[in-house]
């Protein structure tokens, strides 16, 4: 059984992120501090305004530069910020095809993901994990997630209204799109929702979180290669949440497996 422990929580994330590493492995030499990204920069200055926690998706490699490329100068600078900042998978690669787990099979989808995860623990620590990726295009078949749970995963994201996700056929999507999160007990896994794309409009996400003002989770999301010209947006989605009595929180704070009882 898995119970909420928090009454409200939200939480933002960074998909399609390799441009930040690339650009640390790049100015290794020239920088004392990965705050001296532009980015990374923002997201420490909405953790010291607002508490908001964040966690960054990874690809593995773009053209021209890899994660084993980054160096592990700053693991110490990563680890002390893993109260608030954190990394985890996301695909192998930004090339296409955009949907790389919709019919990968259990090896690629185990391979893959501890190219990233492997990385990341060997220039940022064990602190920094989270355990809670999601995937490119929110993409995995029912093998990939097997793959993936078996990695030792807690849980995964599926899309918002109008995307597909993993393994779920619309009428399910249709449901989940309603609900807090779901539990799978038989993969054992969490999944959650993503609630808002910064992308839009304000006033389109203004409608949105009206319409998410009873759900308990809002999970917030936009590209690492955007975030500079969506930065107000952003800020707007913090702010309604904090006004809203949502918590800034990880996913590992805000849910308890729990025994079921006799």
């Amino acid at each position: 059984m898995i119970k909420m422990i928090k009454e409200k929580a939200y939480h933002c994330g960074l998909d399609d992120t390799i441009d930040i590493m690339q650009e640390i492995a790049i100015k290794k030499n020239k920088i004392k501090s990965i705050f001296e990204i532009e980015v990374l920069k923002v997201l420490k200055e909405f953790n010291k305004k607002y508490g908001t926690k964040f966690t960054l998706y990874l690809f593995y490699e773009k053209e021209n530069f890899k994660l084993s490329d980054m160096p592990d100068d700053f693991k110490p600078e990563w680890e002390e910020n893993s109260d608030w900042l954190r990394l985890s998978f996301h695909a192998r690669t930004k090339k296409i095809p955009d949907a790389p787990y919709k019919n990968a099979s259990y090896e690629v989808a185990k391979q893959d993901f501890w190219l990233v995860k492997n990385e990341i623990l060997r220039f940022a620590g064990e602190s920094v994990w989270d355990n809670y990726p999601r995937t490119h295009y929110w993409t995995g078949s029912l093998e990939a997630v097997k793959a993936w749970r078996d990695c030792g995963i807690d849980g995964l994201f599926y899309s918002y209204p109008g995307y597909p996700a993993l393994f779920f056929d619309e009428e399910r999507l249709k449901k989940l799109w309603n609900e807090d999160f779901y539990y799978d007990k038989n993969l054992g896994l969490i999944f959650l929702p993503t609630n808002i794309n910064l992308i839009r409009s304000k006033e389109e996400i203004s409608k949105r979180l009206k319409k998410l003002r009873n759900n308990r989770i809002i999970e917030a999301f936009c590209d690492d290669y955007n975030l500079l010209e969506l930065k107000e947006n952003m800020e707007m989605v913090i702010k309604w949440c904090i006004e809203n009595k949502y918590e800034p929180a990880f996913y590992e704070e805000v849910f308890r497996k729990e025994k079921n009882s006799c």
